[in-house]
């Protein structure tokens, strides 16, 4: 049987003008204890290169989409992360 857990964070960055939101899933054995997830986090594998989209919301450039996801891999857990940078110009 598996678990899943997830996590988001909304934060703005002051000195680029920058939301980032950040997204982690993580699938597991269900039962692990938590010094078992800590550990196995510790051994995660990159599992393919990163994915980096970056797109232009409007037309006159007021707001710019960056993204990169991450895929781990371990023996007993996947971990997915997700960053958005959402610039906001002209607001």
């Amino acid at each position: 049987m598996l678990q899943i857990r997830s996590c988001q964070t909304v934060r703005v960055d002051p000195d680029s003008e920058q939301i980032i939101i950040c997204s982690s899933i993580v699938l597991h054995s269900y039962g692990m204890s938590f010094d078992e997830r800590k550990d196995e986090l510790k051994s995660l594998v990159r599992a393919r290169p990163a994915v980096v989209n970056v797109k232009t919301m409007k037309d006159d450039e007021f707001q710019e989409e960056g993204t990169v996801q991450n895929v781990l891999i371990g023996k007993q857990m996947i971990v997915v992360e997700r960053k958005t940078r959402l610039l906001v110009r002209g607001i």
